[in-house]
C-alpha cells in the first residue's frame, strides 16, 4: 500500500514537512527512486511521463509500490485519536468512532431504514401512512370528507407534522423532510464528486483521458432506458399492463418511469465493489467513475423532466436561483481575491447561496432537492497541480507495473508464451524488435493520454468522509491566515463533503423510512419492467458500449478487463436511492408508485448476486498486476491484427542493378570478372544502370518510386 503526500508542504502549524513519518529501513534511494520501464532508455515509454513532485510513503512493510498490484490512498488510514492511551473515556470513544465509521460504510442506516419501512407498510398500514408518507393522495369521489381536503391539483390527507406552518405551502412532515431536505445534501455530496471529477487536472478534465468510462457511462444509461421502452411495450401487448389502463392510466403515464431506470446508487456500488473487488482494485474507480457521471446526467434529468407534478412550473422564479449562484461566485471571487488566499469556510456557501437556491427551485415548482447543484461548483476545490501530480504519479506506477515482466504474490501466473509469441508474429511480419518495443512504447503514451481517467478524488472523498478519516494530503492547499502564516488547509469542496457525509449517510436512513414502504399485495408489472430495465438494461448496455469504445481504439485504464467489466455491469444495476426518489416524482398514481420502488428495492439483490459470483470468480485475490500486464498483450494483440504491417518508421528503399544488367551478369560472367563500358574503360558503380526498389515487409523487392529529396546515386 502506498499514500501519495506533498514533496514538500507546510503542516497545520506553518512548519515545513516534506513527508509523513516513513517506514523503517526506506533509505533515500527508495523514496526517490524513479522505476523505469523494461524498455531501452532510447524507448519513448521512458521519455514520455513527467514526474510529479509528489513521493511514495510505503505501508505493507515490504518497501513494494504495490501489494499484488494494489494501490490504496492515505484517506484510507484512520487518523488517530487525541486520546491518551491511559485516559478511562478513551476506549469508549474509540469503539464507538469506529463503530460510526462502520455503520457509514455498510450503509447500515440506508438498509435498515428500507427493511423497517416494508415491515410496517405490511404490517401496520394505517400507522406508516400517518407518520410517513406523503401528504398528497388521490382525491376521493368526496374531497371534504374523510380527513381529505383540496391542496393544489390534488388533495391532501392527515399527516403528522413536524411543524404546524407550511413552507410555501408544503406541510412540514417527515415525507416532505426527508425528500426536501436531506436529500439536497445528498445530491450536494454527488455533485462534488461531479465537480471535483471536471476540475482541470480531475478524473475527467479533459475528457479525452476518460473517453472509455465515458462511452460506457452512455451505455449505463441508455441501455436500461431502451430496455425499458422496449418491454413497454412487449407488457402492453401481453395485455400485463391492462389493469392499470382500465384505471384510466394512459401510455405517456407509463412512459414516465423511464428516468427511474437510469440511476446507479452510488452508496451501495461502493459498499458492493469493495467486498468483490477488495480494496485497491481498479475497478473500483472505474465503476466510481461511472457512478459519477451516471448522477451528473441523471440530476439533470430529474430537473428537466421531473418538476413539481402538483403544481405547473412558474420560470419567473429562476431569477433567484440566478441570485444565489451570483452570491456563491461573489464568495469564490473573495476567496481568490488576494495573492496569498486565506481559507473559507463552506458555510456562506449553503447558508446564504443554497438557501436562496433551494426557495427559488420550490417557488419555481422545481424539485428543491436540486438546489446546492449549482452552487457546489463555485466552492474552491483542489488546485490543478496538486490533481495533475496524484494523477501522474499514479498512473505512472500503474504503467511501470503493467511493462514489468516480474510476476506478484498468488496471482494468475503470466503467459510467457503469450509475450514471445505476439513479438515472434511482429518479427515474422518484418518488424524488429525494435519496432515491436515502439509500437508497444506508442500503446502505453495512448494510455497516457486517452485511459488515465481513475476516480482519485472520488475515492479520496467516499475515504475521508468516513468517521476517524482525513483529507489527503496530496489535496490539501496552502493558505494564509490573518497573520500571513502559511498552514496546509482541507479544501472548501473537501471540508464541506467531510462534515455532511455522515449526516447524510444516518439521513439516508430515514429516506429510507418514508420512501421505501410498499405493501405488497401483488407484484405490479411495472415491478419486473424496472427490475429487467435496470439488470438487462445496465449489464448489456455497459458491456456493449465498452466493446465499442475498445473498437474505436479507447482502451481502458490499466487494470480493467472485460472480466472486469462483467461485474461492474451487474453492481451498476443496483438503483435503489435516487431510483426511489425518482419513482416518487414520476408517478401519482400510487400503485404504479409503489411497484416502481418495488423494482428499485428489489435492484438492491443484486449485490447478494454479485458476492455469489464473487465467491466462484476470485477478484479479491487477483494480482493486478498480471491483469495489466495481460490486459497489455491482449491490446498489442487487437493492435497488430488491426495493423499487421502498420511497421512505425519510414518504407526503406534500395538502389539495385536493372534487371537487364543482372541477366546480362548472369549470361556472360561472374561477380569476380571485371566489367567494362562500350569504350573499353572499366566500369565503375556509377556506370551501372540502377532502378529504384522498395523493400517490403516480406524483404521482397519491388520496383518503385525513391521518396521525395532520395540521392540516387547512393546505393545501399
Amino acid at each position: 500500500m502506498f499514500v501519495v503526500v506533498p514533496e514538500v508542504g507546510v503542516d497545520n502549524d506553518g512548519a515545513e514537512n516534506k513527508t509523513l513519518d516513513e517506514p523503517d529501513g526506506m533509505d533515500e534511494g527508495m523514496r526517490n527512486r524513479d522505476r523505469t520501464s523494461s524498455f531501452s532508455a532510447e524507448n519513448p515509454v521512458g521519455r514520455m511521463r513527467r514526474r510529479p513532485s509528489v513521493v511514495l510513503k510505503y505501508l505493507d512493510g515490504d518497501h513494494s509500490p504495490t501489494h499484488h498490484g494494489r494501490m490504496h490512498l492515505q484517506s484510507e488510514e484512520r487518523l488517530e485519536t487525541d486520546f491518551d492511551d491511559d485516559d478511562p473515556e478513551h476506549p469508549v470513544v474509540v469503539t464507538f468512532l469506529h463503530g460510526l465509521e462502520y455503520v457509514q460504510e455498510l450503509a447500515l442506516p440506508l438498509i435498515i431504514g428500507a427493511i423497517v419501512a416494508m415491515a410496517m407498510a405490511n404490517f401496520a398500514p394505517d400507522t406508516y401512512e400517518y407518520y410517513f408518507t406523503s401528504v398528497y393522495v388521490p382525491c376521493p369521489a368526496n374531497s371534504t370528507s374523510g380527513g381529505h381536503r383540496r391542496g393544489g391539483s390534488g388533495c391532501k390527507a392527515d399527516r403528522f407534522l413536524l411543524y404546524d406552518y407550511p413552507i410555501f405551502g408544503h406541510d412540514v412532515t417527515l415525507h416532505f423532510f426527508a425528500n426536501d431536505f436531506i436529500m439536497v445534501f445528498h445530491f450536494g455530496l454527488a455533485m462534488k464528486e461531479v465537480t471535483e471529477a471536471l476540475l482541470p487536472g480531475g478524473s475527467l478534465n479533459p475528457p479525452s483521458k476518460a473517453l472509455n468510462p465515458i462511452i460506457t457511462t452512455l451505455g449505463g444509461i441508455i441501455g436500461p432506458v431502451g430496455v425499458f421502452f422496449v418491454f413497454l411495450e412487449l407488457f402492453k401487448l401481453m395485455g400485463l399492463f391492462d389493469p392499470e389502463l382500465d384505471r384510466g392510466l394512459t401510455s405517456a403515464d407509463l412512459a414516465k418511469g423511464w428516468g427511474i431506470v437510469t440511476a446507479t446508487d452510488i452508496v451501495l456500488a461502493w459498499l458492493v465493489s469493495r467486498v468483490v473487488f477488495g480494496d485497491g482494485h481498479p475497478a473500483i474507480d472505474y465503476l466510481l467513475l461511472l457512478a459519477v457521471v451516471d448522477d451528473a446526467i441523471g440530476m439533470a434529468i430529474i430537473a428537466i423532466f421531473y418538476p413539481d407534478p402538483e403544481n405547473a412550473v412558474e420560470p419567473l422564479y429562476l431569477l433567484i436561483v440566478v441570485a444565489g449562484m451570483a452570491v456563491a461566485f461573489a464568495l469564490r471571487q473573495w476567496h481568490y481575491r488576494k495573492k496569498y488566499k486565506e481559507h473559507q469556510n463552506w458555510h456562506p456557501y449553503i447558508w446564504l447561496a443554497g438557501v436562496l437556491s433551494w426557495v427559488g427551485l420550490i417557488k419555481t415548482h422545481l424539485h428543491p432537492a436540486l438546489a446546492i447543484i449549482p452552487i457546489v461548483p463555485f466552492m474552491p476545490g483542489p488546485e490543478k497541480e496538486a490533481l495533475d501530480a496524484l494523477d501522474e504519479k499514479l498512473e505512472a506506477e500503474r504503467e511501470d507495473v503493467a511493462l514489468d515482466d516480474m510476476g506478484h504474490g498468488d496471482g494468475i501466473p503470466i503467459d510467457r508464451d503469450r509475450i514471445t509469441s505476439v513479438r515472434d508474429r511482429a518479427l515474422s511480419a518484418g518488424t524488429s524488435q525494435e519496432d515491436t518495443d515502439r509500437r508497444l512504447a506508442e500503446l502505453m503514451k495512448e494510455h497516457h493520454d486517452h485511459a488515465r481517467g481513475r476516480a482519485i478524488t472520488i475515492q479520496a472523498g467516499l475515504y475521508g468522509g468516513l468517521v476517524g478519516h482525513g483529507t489527503e494530503d496530496a489535496l490539501k492547499v496552502v493558505e494564509y491566515d490573518e497573520d500571513g502564516t502559511a498552514h496546509r488547509y482541507t479544501t472548501t469542496l473537501d471540508s464541506f463533503e467531510h462534515f455532511w457525509k455522515l449526516w447524510v449517510d444516518l439521513g439516508l436512513g430515514l429516506f429510507a423510512l418514508v420512501n421505501a414502504g410498499v405493501k405488497v399485495e401483488k407484484v405490479g408489472a411495472m415491478t419486473f419492467l424496472i427490475l429487467i430495465s435496470l439488470v438487462v438494461g445496465k449489464f448489456t448496455g455497459i458491456l456493449l458500449c465498452y466493446k465499442i469504445a475498445k473498437k474505436m481504439g479507447f482502451y481502458p485504464p490499466l487494470g480493467i478487463r472485460t472480466r472486469h467489466i462483467y461485474m461492474i455491469g451487474l453492481i451498476a444495476s443496483i438503483g435503489l436511492i435516487v431510483a426511489i426518489f425518482v419513482s416518487e416524482v414520476a408517478f401519482q398514481d400510487k400503485g404504479l408508485q409503489g411497484d416502481a420502488k418495488l423494482g428499485a428495492l428489489l435492484s438492491a439483490m443484486m449485490a447478494f448476486v454479485c458476492f455469489a459470483i464473487g465467491r466462484f470468480v476470485d477478484y479479491r485475490h487477483e494480482d493486478v498486476a498480471e491483469q495489466e500486464m495481460l490486459q497489455v498483450l491482449e491490446e498489442l494483440e487487437q493492435e497488430e491484427k488491426r495493423h499487421p504491417s502498420d511497421i512505425k518508421q519510414e518504407p526503406s528503399y534500395r538502389l539495385t542493378p536493372t534487371s537487364s544488367f543482372a541477366a546480362d551478369l548472369d549470361m556472360h560472367g561472374n561477380d569476380d570478372e571485371q566489367h567494362v563500358n562500350s569504350n573499353g574503360s572499366p566500369a565503375t558503380d556509377n556506370d551501372i544502370p540502377l532502378e529504384v526498389m522498395k523493400v517490403t515487409t516480406d524483404n521482397a523487392l519491388t520496383t518503385g518510386k525513391p521518396p521525395p529529396r532520395t540521392p540516387r546515386s547512393k546505393a545501399l
